[in-house]
C-alpha cells in the first residue's frame, strides 16, 4: 500500500525527522508477540492466509490501527497486497499499484530503510499523501520485508489516530517484518506451485483438474433447469510424426499455437484445456439443439486446416474431435468425458480430421479392454510381467545413483505392452495390490543384487512407485517389510514414489500407514510435484524425503516462467530439507540448467532409457560409470 516520507517523518510535521536507531532490549510482551507469529506461522502453508496472519500479529503487537503485507512483483514492478489487517478493511486498499506513481515506495524497497509520513508533512509526495487521506488515515510507516538479503515486500503500518512511531514501535515491527519475510516468500512460492497445479504448463490453458472442476460445476447448474452442457475432445491427427521429424521442442511450440488458436476462435465463457500430449478438451455450456455442440466442433477442424507458423515454417496439422453431451442426472463428469473420448476414436476410425457426436453403440470399443483385464489376471502366474529400470543420475557427476522400477507386459499375443496400456486397467480391477507386490519384492531382490555386485558409496538405491490402490491396502506395511526382509536391502535404499492426488484422497491410516514405513528407514518421494493439488499442506502432514519434478516443468526451462517454476520448486525442496529429482531430462543442455538451479539429480532419455536387467547390468559394469579418481565427471552412455 502506497505511503511516503524520507528517513523516518514524524507525526507532528514536516520539521520532525528521524531514522530509527537501533532496538532496545525486548519487553516480554515483544518477545511474547515474536513467537506467537513465528509458532503460528511455522503451522501454516497455505499463502491465501500468510499474508493476514503476519498483519494481524504485527498490528496487534505494535498498538496500530492498521497492517498492510505486500509483495514486491520486480519484473512487473509493481506491489501487491498479501495481507490485511483488519480484515474488513480490505476492501479500501488497491490490490496492486505500480510503482512508478510512488516513488517513496520504491526508495523502501531498494535502499532497505524504513519511512514515515504525515498528511501534515509539507514535504512528503503529494500521491502518497493524497493516497494515505484516500483510506481515512492520517499517519503511516513504511518497513521493508527482508528474505535472503533482499527486499520482497513491505510492512506498512498505518492509523487514523495520531501514534508516535517511536524508537520501540519502528523496532519491534521491523524484527517482526524479519522474522516473516521468509513465511511471506514461501507463500509466494506455493502460490505459484498452486495456479501451476490447475493450469497446463506448456500452454497455459486449464489443466485436468480444473476442466473437471469447470465440469462438475456446469452440470450442476443443468440440474436448475438450465440446458445441457457439451465435451468437446480434440487429439490431433498424427501429431507423433511431428515430434519425430522436427523434434519435441517444435512440436511442443506446435502445442503452444494450437492452444492460442483454440481460445481465440471460441467464446470466452468456454473453458478450452490441455488434458495432455496432444489431447485437448473444450467445455461447452448451454447447449440446446444439437448443432450448439457440432458447430464450435466445425470451426475448430476449420481453423485446425490453416497453416502454423512455427519456427521459421508452415506445420499443418489436423484433428478429430469427439462430442458428448448431458445434463444433471442424465450423465456424470467421468461419463461425459468417457463418452467423448470413445466419439474421438470412432471419429478417427473413419478417416480422421472430423467430428463424430457420442452413441451407445460406441461404448463397444470397451470390449478390448475387458478382454484385456482377463488376459491381465492372468498375467503374473503365466510370468508375463517384466520389470525395466531407468537410471537416477547425479546432474553434477552423471554417476548413477539409483535406479527407477517400471513394470512391463509381454503379452504373448499383442508383445510388449506399456504401463499407460494396461495399469489403468489394473488400478480399476484391484489387479494393481497383486501386480505391485510382485513390482516391490522384484525390484528390491534386484536392487541387492546389484549393490553386492557393483559396491558403491552411497550404494545403489530403488524406486518403486506406488498406486493409489496399494496405498490404501491395509497390507502395504507388511507388503514393504517383507520385500526388504526377504532381500536383505537396507531399508534406506528404497524409495517409495507416489503422487499429489493419491495422499490428498486417504485418510488417517494412510498418514499412519506411510509414517511406519518411514520410520524402518523407507524414504518416501512425491512424483510429478506440482501437477496433482492445490494446497501444499501436505507436506507437513507426510514425510516426504524427495520432490520429484515433472518433465513438463522441465521442458519448460528454457523460457523465463519456466526457469522461475522449477526454481521454486527446488527452493521449496530446500526450505524443507528435501531431495530434488529432474523426470523427463532429454535435451543435452538440460543438465547444466538444471545444475544451475540446485537441482541434485534427473532422470531421462538423455541418460538413460528404462531398460531390462541385463542391459543395466552392462552399465552398471562399464568401467566409467562412477566418478573416476581424479574427480573428473563420468560418462552414462
Amino acid at each position: 500500500m502506497p505511503a511516503s516520507g524520507d528517513g523516518s517523518t514524524s507525526r507532528g510535521g514536516p520539521s520532525a525527522r528521524r531514522r530509527a536507531p537501533a532496538t532496545p532490549a525486548r519487553s516480554a510482551h515483544e518477545l511474547h508477540s515474536l513467537l506467537a507469529m513465528s509458532t503460528e506461522l511455522a503451522g501454516n502453508l497455505e499463502p491465501a492466509t500468510v499474508g493476514d496472519l503476519i498483519a494481524r500479529h504485527i498490528a496487534t503487537a505494535t498498538g496500530v490501527d492498521e497492517c498492510g503485507i505486500s509483495y514486491w512483483d520486480q519484473e512487473a514492478d509493481k506491489v501487491f497486497t498479501y495481507g490485511y489487517y483488519p480484515p474488513e478493511r480490505r476492501a479500501a486498499i488497491e490490490p496492486a499499484y505500480a510503482l512508478a506513481e510512488y516513488p517513496e515506495t520504491r526508495r523502501v524497497l531498494t535502499g532497505g530503510r524504513s519511512k514515515i509520513i504525515h498528511v501534515a508533512d509539507g514535504d512528503a509526495d503529494p500521491n502518497e499523501v493524497r493516497y494515505l487521506r484516500s483510506i481515512g488515515n492520517v499517519v503511516a510507516a513504511m518497513l521493508p520485508l527482508v528474505a535472503k538479503g533482499e527486499a520482497i515486500g513491505l510492512v506498512e503500518l498505518t492509523s487514523a489516530r495520531e501514534v508516535d512511531f517511536d524508537e520501540r514501535r519502528l523496532g519491534l515491527a521491523q524484527t517482526m517484518a524479519n522474522e516473516a519475510a521468509m513465511a511471506l516468500e514461501n507463500a509466494r512460492l506455493y502460490e505459484q506451485v498452486r495456479h501451476q497445479a490447475f493450469h497446463d504448463p506448456l500452454t497455459r490453458l486449464a489443466n485436468r483438474a480444473l476442466f473437471r472442476d469447470r465440469l462438475e460445476h456446469a452440470l450442476a447448474r443443468t440440474s436448475r433447469g438450465l440446458q445441457s452442457v457439451a465435451v468437446l475432445f480434440l487429439d490431433l491427427d498424427d501429431f507423433k510424426s511431428i515430434n519425430d521429424s522436427r523434434g519435441h521442442t517444435v512440436g511442443d511450440a506446435l502445442l503452444v499455437a494450437v492452444g492460442e488458436r483454440l481460445v481465440g476462435i471460441l467464446r470466452p465463457s468456454d473453458t478450452v484445456a490441455r488434458l495432455g500430449g496432444d489431447e485437448f478438451a473444450i467445455l461447452i455450456e448451454d447447449v440446446d439443439e444439437r448443432h450448439e455442440a457440432t458447430a464450435p466442433a466445425e470451426r475448430i477442424l476449420a481453423a485446425l486446416r490453416e497453416p502454423f507458423p512455427v519456427a521459421g515454417a508452415e506445420i499443418f496439422i489436423g484433428g478429430s474431435i469427439g462430442i458428448a453431451t448431458g445434463a444433471a442426472g442424465e450423465r456424470t463428469v467421468d461419463e461425459l468425458l468417457r463418452n467423448a473420448d470413445f466419439a474421438m476414436y470412432q471419429a478417427k476410425s473413419v478417416g480422421k480430421g472430423r467430428h463424430a457426436m457420442f452413441e451407445p453403440q460406441m461404448r463397444d470399443a470397451a470390449v478390448e479392454r475387458i478382454e484385456l483385464a482377463a488376459l491381465l489376471r492372468r498375467a503374473l502366474e503365466r510370468g508375463e510381467m517384466i520389470l525395466h529400470y531407468q537410471p537416477i543420475v547425479d546432474l553434477r557427476t552423471r554417476a548413477i545413483r539409483g535406479l527407477e522400477a517400471l513394470v512391463r507386459w509381454h503379452q504373448p499375443e499383442r508383445g510388449l505392452l506399456m504401463p499407460e496400456q494396461f495399469i489403468p486397467i489394473a488400478e480399476e480391477t484391484g489387479l494393481i495390490v497383486p501386480l505391485g507386490r510382485w513390482v516391490l519384492r522384484e525390484a528390491l531382490k534386484q536392487a541387492r543384487e546389484w549393490q553386492l555386485r557393483y559396491p558403491v558409496d552411497p550404494p545403489l538405491s530403488m524406486s518403486v512407485n506406488l498406486s493409489p490402490r496399494q496405498v490404501a491396502d491395509p497390507r502395504l506395511f507388511d507388503d514393504v517389510l517383507e520385500a526388504l526382509t526377504e532381500s536383505g536391502l537396507d531399508p534406506g535404499c528404497l524409495t517409495l514414489e507416489i503422487t499429489e492426488s493419491v495422499l490428498m484422497g486417504e485418510g488417517l491410516a494412510t498418514v499412519d500407514t506411510l509414517r511406519a514405513i518411514k520410520e524402518l528407514g523407507v524414504r518416501l518421494a512425491i512424483d510429478d510435484f506440482g501437477t496433482g493439488y492445490s494446497s501444499l499442506s501436505y507436506l507437513q502432514r507426510f514425510p516426504i524425503d524427495v520432490l520429484k519434478i515433472d518433465r513438463a516443468f522441465v521442458n519448460a526451462i528454457d523460457g523465463a516462467e519456466g526457469t522461475a517454476l522449477v526454481r521454486s520448486i527446488v527452493d521449496i525442496g530446500r526450505s524443507l530439507h528435501l531431495e530434488t529429482v529432474a523426470e523427463g531430462v532429454e535435451r543435452p543442455e538440460q543438465p547444466g540448467q538444471l545444475v544451475e538451479l540446485d537441482c541434485d539429480l534427473g532422470q531421462g532419455y538423455l541418460m538413460n532409457r528404462p531398460q531390462d536387467a541385463a542391459a543395466i547390468d552392462r552399465i552398471l559394469a562399464a568401467p566409467d560409470r562412477v566418478p573416476s579418481a581424479s574427480g573428473e565427471p563420468a560418462r552414462v552412455d
